[in-house]
């Protein structure tokens, strides 16, 4: 069982790189701008990771049919590569396999290659210590966010009890309560699935005209809208879980930022100005962090760069390039988004695979090796 998990957190790695390869072809290409639909596209390869875990190893892999790939005789290994369309899906195929003289075909995966490789230049059990190290580092990981969270948590519910209420919205059924804390310091942040709230700092409150702390609330707004802390918590979880595989974090961070983008334009949308919510902004920088204060680290003060990116974004490029004209329709954007979901779900590198049939009615072999 360990042997498995190794060969599918292998695997992981180019579960990621296949789907994050084709959505930043695809968006890249059609020039998608910041908002809801690149968001969308970006999570793809968070899903396809998860999918590829969760549909495990086949039953014709060698994994399961104890074949080692270094002992069968030359001849009987063949990579093949192949694109087509199969149910009007894209499909890119990168899949190796070994047939026996009888017929029978086996599939290979990366993962079976390097747990293999292990087992005869290290150690049989090699590949089981890896598979402990990662899950014990993952738990470790997983138990240290779930602490923070909820010594975060406590400190902020005392903080409420201290702390005055400034106003109740009543958003998407939900009331969000927004109070003005006592202890926290630096930026507004916000909170809380079944019962949200936005938190405001004294400092930051202090410094924010009315006009400025209305546009930040919309903002904080937009995040309990887009239900931003749910997925949040989901994708850091799943980055704890898969440690890992390299990019992984880079695109957790490059989400985050999105997000923030994206409840500034949905600040917009509500009423808020553009130049008032960037001023805010820029104040909500300058706001001095009280040393005995509990201070929230939002994604705005950890990048500094995403101050200028969230202001650009606000007051508009003067040289952005427009989306391409297919990607302007929504009729079209919605067909090409359908079939980038597809593509990454069932496009393979080098993974776990189906040796029945694995290149679907039109696809087209273009390479093949043994």
């Amino acid at each position: 069982m360990e042997v498995i998990f190794f060969n599918l957190f292998v695997n992981a790695t180019f579960s990621l790189l296949v789907g994050l390869g084709l959505v930043l072809a695809c968006t890249r290409y059609m020039r998608v701008g910041c908002g809801p639909w690149k968001l969308f596209l970006l999570s793809l390869p968070f899903v396809k990771v998860v999918y590829d875990f969760l549909k495990g190893v086949p039953r014709s892999s060698i994994l399961l049919n104890n074949i080692d790939p270094y002992a069968v005789p030359p001849g009987v290994q063949t990579f093949s590569l192949g694109v087509g369309v199969n149910n009007f899906i894209p499909q890119l195929k990168a899949l190796f396999t070994i047939h026996d003289y009888d017929g029978t075909q086996y599939g290979v995966s990366v993962g079976d290659y390097v747990v293999y490789w292990l087992a005869r230049h290290l150690s049989p059990q090699f590949p089981l210590y890896i598979v402990y190290v990662i899950l014990a580092i993952g738990a470790f990981l997983l138990v240290r966010r779930t602490y923070l969270v909820m010594s975060f948590e406590f400190q902020r519910i005392a903080d409420r009890k201290q702390s005055e209420l400034f106003e109740t919205k009543e958003l998407l059924l939900r009331d969000v309560d927004i109070y003005i804390s006592k202890n926290f310091s630096g930026t507004p942040f916000t909170g809380g699935v079944v019962n949200p709230y936005i938190c405001i700092p004294r400092d930051a409150y202090e410094s924010l005209s009315k006009e400025e702390l209305d546009a930040v609330i919309a903002h904080e707004l937009g995040h309990v809208q887009q239900f931003d802390l749910m997925i949040t918590m989901a994708i850091c979880a799943l980055g704890d879980i898969f440690w890992f595989v390299p990019g992984y974090r880079w695109l957790c961070r490059k989400l985050e930022r999105m997000r923030e983008i994206i409840a500034d334009q949905r600040a917009v949308r509500a009423g808020a100005s553009p130049e008032v919510l960037a001023s805010a902004l820029i104040k909500l920088k300058e706001v001095a962090l009280g040393e005995s204060g509990l201070v929230f680290y939002s994604p705005f003060l950890r990048e500094r760069s995403l101050l200028k990116i969230r202001i650009e974004s606000l007051l508009g490029l003067p040289n952005e390039v427009p989306p391409r004209w297919v990607w302007r329709n929504i009729w079209s954007r919605s067909l090409i988004t359908f079939w980038l979901v597809g593509a990454v779900l069932s496009s393979n590198l080098g993974g776990n695979h189906q040796t029945k049939n694995p290149f679907a009615q039109g696809s087209v072999r273009i390479f093949s090796c043994g």
